[in-house]
């Protein structure tokens, strides 16, 4: 696996905020990403065309709009389903040291070559999160991951290249 720093910031508008937020939303849906962060993955592919996972830091606190607190997501995975897939996360000013990990479980899961996104524990509700508190795959990212969350990881052909 080769890691690039490529560098380009996208502004969400808001100010720093160190409360803390969730991955994502409970239980996850799947979101198309909004065309502007399309246009950078497409454009680091077209200059790193074996890049497999595309990550913008966004500056705010939060995807979506700062101004509403009940949107506490700070950070997102956007599944790409082409010949030559290469997955975006987001991650935001507001995210906590965990979150990319979190990300990085979800493109590992949507990347096996089983074609089985679940996580190895999963919510009865949310398939793509693990149901215990603590989990790096929880919805609040935490720091506890599995021995069977790795075995699963460990399917993905970005990792096994």
């Amino acid at each position: 696996m080769t890691i690039r720093n490529v560098w380009q910031f996208i502004s969400t508008g808001g100010k720093k905020d160190t409360q803390g937020g969730r991955a994502e939303e409970h239980p996850a849906k799947p979101v198309e990403a909004p065309q502007a962060m399309i246009d950078i993955r497409n454009n680091k592919k077209k200059y790193f065309p074996e890049s497999k996972i595309v990550i913008i830091y966004l500056l705010g606190n939060y995807i979506g709009s700062n101004e509403d607190p009940a949107s506490k997501t700070t950070g997102r995975t956007y599944l790409d389903n082409s010949v030559d897939p290469c997955h975006l996360i987001t991650i935001t000013e507001a995210a906590d040291a965990y979150l990319l990990a979190h990300e990085l479980g979800h493109v590992f899961n949507y990347s096996r070559v089983d074609n089985n996104m679940d996580d190895a524990d999963p919510i009865s509700t949310d398939r793509a999160h693990n149901r215990n508190v603590g989990n790096i795959m929880y919805p609040e990212a935490g720091t506890v991951l599995t021995t069977e969350q790795c075995e699963k990881f460990f399917r993905s052909p970005i990792i096994n290249q």
